[in-house]
């Protein structure tokens, strides 16, 4: 059975729950089983789904967060980490790991990402990961 793990971050809580419910819709409508892990926040996000990838239980998995630039270089630090940080896991364990995570200026500008308005990041990141799925089982 091909299972998808969800990872999601805790922060902006009410943000990460639309993209996971957006997550969940498009995944099963593609008859994909999956795990929803939750974590703290964004920066979490690469440990725990390069453990997860590596138990050998799913063919990929969505990372899902959001965070929204202050006054300090916070940020920077946190977004780069979690960009750097999933796109290692996914190298390390040669799997598909889309990036779910919203990185903005203003809540509105996610909540434009989140709610339809300049799209919808959940579904993007799953479809996104559904095509690279679908690649990969196609390479020798």
């Amino acid at each position: 059975m091909k299972k998808v793990a969800i990872v999601a971050s805790g922060f902006y809580s009410e943000l990460t729950a639309e993209m996971l419910a957006d997550t969940q819709a498009t995944l099963t409508k593609a008859n994909y089983q999956y795990t929803v892990f939750l974590v703290a926040g964004v920066f979490e996000l690469p440990a725990v789904v390069q453990r997860i990838m590596q138990t050998g239980g799913y063919v990929g998995a969505v990372c899902l967060g959001v965070v929204i630039q202050g006054e300090t270089p916070h940020f920077d630090f946190v977004s780069g980490a979690a960009a750097h940080g999933i796109t290692q896991a996914s190298l390390t364990t040669g799997l598909p790991i889309a990036f779910g995570v919203l990185t903005t200026h203003t809540y509105a500008q996610a909540e434009a990402r989140v709610f339809g308005t300049k799209g919808r990041k959940g579904t993007e990141a799953t479809q996104a990961l559904i095509q690279s799925m679908a690649i990969l089982t196609q390479l020798p």
